[in-house]
């Protein structure tokens, strides 16, 4: 019982955080003081310690030796190197699986942009994340090459936290101006006639543009630490 006490605040502390965090009302580089979400969340800096753990694991927060926790706060320089070896990881997947797409992995891609649409509407940014993960890694499945596609899976999570901080996924509401879907659309219409060099451009397009979204939405992004 005492157990299971503990993995009950530790995950309500986590999803607390990390909803403030989302929710861009926790800047990045804050630190995250274990009184002062004490106070606020009304509980033991045991599960507090354990739940920041965790975020560190995901990336979403940095541990420094006599100093804390804060929220990363990535460079612009870092962003731009992990979307320049995404996009190379990407095309070499893409490359040596593209001849492999079968019937069954459009229709898995075309369910994904379904579900795609659907978080959307739902506002659920976290499993927009995870299905545009599962979108990019089923781009590199037929590769078969476990190694390159574990590659990737790092490259996209990574990427991942930073679309936290600095995606406009909140600010958008028609799906016709999502740009990040439409291009989904248009790469596996491209998979459907078998242009693979067409589809091959529209993927290295579509990675770069999202790239240059978060190089615009670092100067403009606003955030606010009412959590903290």
């Amino acid at each position: 019982m005492v157990q299971e006490k503990k993995q009950s605040a530790t995950k309500f502390v986590y999803q607390s955080i990390k909803e403030a965090i989302i929710n861009r009302n926790i800047s990045p580089g804050v630190q995250l003081v274990e009184s002062v979400i004490s106070s606020k969340l009304n509980v033991s800096r045991t599960p507090i310690r354990a739940a920041i753990k965790e975020l560190e694991q995901e990336g979403l927060v940095n541990l420094i030796a006599n100093r804390g926790a804060f929220v990363i706060n990535p460079t612009m320089q870092e962003i731009i190197q992990v979307y320049e070896a995404r996009l190379e990881l990407e095309k070499i997947g893409f490359k040596y699986g593209k001849e492999q797409f079968s019937h069954q992995d459009i229709e898995r891609l075309e369910n994904l942009i379904e579900r795609e649409e659907q978080t959307y509407q739902e506002r659920d940014f976290l499993t927009n994340l995870e299905i545009n993960k599962q979108f990019h890694l089923s781009l590199a499945s037929p590769c078969k090459n476990k190694f390159l596609i574990e590659l990737i899976e790092q490259a996209i999570h990574k990427s991942n936290v930073h679309l936290i901080f600095y995606d406009l996924f909140f600010e958008v509401h028609d799906k016709e101006d999502i740009r990040g879907l439409q291009e989904h659309k248009q790469i596996v219409q491209s998979l459907k006639e078998r242009d693979f060099e067409k589809a091959e451009h529209l993927l290295s397009e579509h990675i770069l543009h999202t790239l240059h979204e978060l190089k615009e939405n670092q100067i403009h992004t606003p955030f606010s630490n009412p959590f903290i």
